[in-house]
């Protein structure tokens, strides 16, 4: 039987990113996919601020790479609509390669194939593909880690990092999370959209019927669009909305979309998937685990960003790794310094996010609020801070934000 002393379960951004990290610190750690890569994951496909700077912190020369990959699009801003359609165009504001951004546009297949690239060969990193963990037993050594009703390793500290749907995630944590804290979501892949931003602008459509989920249209390369949308799960089911077919409705019967996709071609099946919402403090440790990515719920309500929380939380569960291996403590009580870690720096956007997303249930308040955010400048820069988590936690509170929206303060 194999020992290891880190072994992260879930070869996503968040188990990457901790793999990467922990070798970085020469720290030798087993990651176990279940399926082989490279192989796809439904998302919609933005990298938004939190993962442009998990990148840089990972290694300039990796995040040079990425920044020339063929397989990404700069995204050079976004495009806001109201639901009467009002527009807010917001410009990215940092730096990759040549061009001014804030967001990246990859498939996730590409995305997660370009992270296991860069770790295959490292020594300190094990990759073992193709194997489904389905239990874990602790014991006074660690934890025993089972594949198909066999031990098949032994570690001292598990980070999953498999998702939220996995079962070990519920076993580890308790209770399933309500439905207000779920999300359901379709994206499907179109090619020749019109009206598509040369410059890479992503879209999201705030439309009444969707209240207070989206629609968005998000350019990739090879002339091709990430399509889709998402609603709250409690509200789904009170609704009772098919949304495969509200979007095919959009595409097909919406004077507005139907131009724009009256030339395009599906070159996808639609897809479905859950989505683990953020906003709300949960224990995301225990003995001798730790849960990231969306394993720790850690989707940002508003706008779904994932991928970069994932990221940040697999550097702080590395860094932890780090501690608990030279204190020689895997407790809960320990490890309950990831939490903090993790919620100092995302906290405050998870919960402004789901503020706003209840604000989005009502369509009215919303369209009244994007008249206000059109002509005021200084409420773009925030909207765009809320997107890529650069909300200051001391100087905005969730009234201050409402009362210079309605009054047009600046």
């Amino acid at each position: 039987m194999k020992e290891s002393s880190v072994t992260i379960i879930g070869a996503g951004p968040a188990g990457m990113t901790a793999a990467f990290f922990l070798a970085k610190n020469k720290i030798p750690v087993t990651l176990i996919e279940k399926r082989s890569f490279p192989r796809d994951k439904i998302c919609g496909d933005c990298i938004g601020g939190f993962g442009i700077s998990v990148l840089k912190q990972m290694d300039a020369d990796l995040f040079d790479r990425f920044a020339n990959s063929k397989k990404k699009l700069i995204g050079s801003g976004v495009h806001f609509f109201g639901p009467d359609h009002q527009k807010v165009t917001i410009k990215a504001v940092n730096k990759i390669g040549d061009k001014m951004t804030e967001v990246a546009l990859c498939r996730r297949t590409d995305f997660d194939n370009f992270l296991y690239e860069e770790i295959k060969n490292n020594k300190c990193i094990e990759i073992i593909q193709n194997k489904n963990v389905t239990d874990l037993h602790k014991d006074e050594g660690g934890v025993n880690i089972i594949s198909s009703d066999e031990i098949s390793l032994k570690t001292k500290l598990v980070i999953l990092a498999s998702g939220s749907q996995h079962a070990l995630v519920h076993k580890l944590n308790g209770k399933r999370l309500p439905r207000k804290h779920m999300a359901a979501g379709l994206r499907v892949y179109f090619e020749n959209v019109e009206g598509l931003n040369p410059e890479g602008y992503i879209e999201l459509h705030f439309l009444r019927e969707l209240a207070p989920g989206y629609l968005w249209i998000f350019p990739l390369t090879e002339n091709q669009a990430n399509v889709g949308l998402g609603l709250r799960s409690d509200i789904l089911s009170k609704r009772k909305i098919d949304l495969r077919q509200m979007l095919n409705n959009y595409i097909n019967d919406n004077p507005y979309f139907r131009e724009r996709f009256k030339n395009a071609r599906q070159v996808s099946d639609i897809s479905g998937f859950p989505l683990s919402l953020g906003g709300k403090n949960r224990s995301i440790s225990g003995d001798n685990y730790l849960l990231a990515g969306d394993s720790a719920n850690l989707i940002e309500p508003l706008f779904g960003e994932g991928i970069g929380h994932a990221m940040y939380s697999g550097k702080f569960a590395a860094e932890h790794a780090l501690s608990c291996l030279e204190n020689d403590n895997f407790s809960a009580k320990f490890n309950t310094r990831y939490d903090r870690m993790v919620f100092d720096k995302l906290g405050t956007t998870l919960r402004f996010s789901a503020m706003m997303q209840n604000i989005a249930r009502y369509p009215s308040l919303m369209s009244f609020l994007f008249n206000r955010v059109t002509n005021n400048p200084d409420l773009q820069e925030l909207l765009f801070n809320i997107i890529n988590g650069h909300i200051p936690k001391k100087r905005w509170s969730g009234f201050e934000l409402i009362t210079k929206m309605i009054f047009n303060l600046k």
